[in-house]
């Protein structure tokens, strides 16, 4: 475990008091108007350390196994940490059984000549993914499919993995600076877009809080003020991502693509429920992807889990600590 993972696990540590996660609930139905609130935050105290508990627990053991044996670990741990993130949205979680289920579906049978680059997951319409989509990032998705690949692309830590294999970049750093962001020319010359027109994108599509008072140009800079500072959540800003290897922001080309506004931990989600799903039920297919290694979606998918290992719990955590008064 690396001194980033260390430093990222101490934001769970509060939660193991009953007296502070019973507060923190608390809080966040205080804040909601939510009635009742003293009774949820107490009923509510015990599940949701045991989520994290878990949680942590399953991302540990995963860090120690085989790379074949990682997607379950992963997925389960994940999805345990995203329970207790729902339950300080909502207290009454799970109310009924429709959103026990995972929310998402994929291919019950894979062609021939598969390739898990090319695989689609579905969204379905109750479950654990729209719920979650709902109640921590006010999201309402519809029943639509997404490809592994623009889902990979959209992680900016394996911008350089695409890069030597694809040989291009899917991400574009952009610089965070005093409350403004500077995005290069290079930026615009790939979304085919003058400066009047990508800011418009931005304030229209993405509803980015830009200072339309405070929009300059240097150097082949365009510099984008910031109404709002930013927020220790860093999904606040989307679709600029935030490198934790690099420590910078990046933008995605995949202008189009509806997972370009997708949310890191949702991203997350879909990716693991996958490679689960995969790693149990198509296990011809997983069993020759470590053994002959002649495919090209193994460098993405082994590249994916060791970035989802040291960043699921520091996405988690983030939100989390978030909340915080």
């Amino acid at each position: 475990m690396t001194s980033l993972d260390k430093k990222y696990l101490q934001a769970y540590l509060p939660f193991y008091s009953t007296s502070y996660t019973q507060k923190y609930l608390l809080r966040s139905y205080q804040e909601q108007g939510i009635t009742e609130a003293t009774q949820y935050s107490f009923s509510n105290c015990y599940p949701f350390i045991s989520y994290i508990e878990n949680g942590l627990l399953y991302l540990k053991q995963a860090s120690k196994i085989a790379l074949q044996i990682k997607p379950l670990l992963l997925y389960y741990g994940f999805t345990h940490l995203l329970k207790a993130c729902v339950l300080v949205v909502d207290p009454v979680y799970p109310e009924t059984t429709a959103v026990l289920a995972h929310g998402v579906s994929t291919r019950k049978k894979k062609k021939q000549q598969y390739e898990f680059l090319m695989d689609e997951v579905k969204i379905q319409r109750n479950g654990l993914f729209t719920h979650l989509a709902s109640k921590m990032f006010h999201m309402k998705l519809s029943e639509e499919k997404y490809s592994m690949i623009t889902l990979l692309k959209e992680i900016p830590e394996l911008s350089s993995i695409f890069k030597r294999m694809k040989g291009n970049l899917p991400q574009l750093p952009i610089s965070l600076h005093k409350g403004a962001l500077h995005i290069d020319q290079t930026v615009l010359n790939h979304y085919h877009m003058t400066k009047d027109r990508f800011i418009q994108l931005a304030a229209r599509k993405w509803r980015l809080p830009i200072d339309l008072e405070n929009i300059s140009e240097e150097d082949n800079l365009i510099k984008l003020g910031l109404i709002e500072p930013m927020s220790k959540n860093k999904e606040s800003l989307l679709p600029f991502r935030y490198d934790y290897l690099l420590d910078i922001y990046t933008l995605s080309l995949q202008k189009d693509a509806p997972s370009q506004t997708l949310p890191d931990m949702l991203i997350m989600y879909l990716l693991l429920y996958n490679l689960s799903m995969i790693s149990r039920y198509e296990i011809d297919w997983w069993t020759e992807l470590f053994k002959e290694m002649g495919h090209q979606d193994l460098p993405f998918i082994s590249g994916f889990l060791d970035v989802a290992e040291f960043k699921i719990p520091m996405l988690v955590g983030e939100w989390l600590t978030g909340r915080e008064v």
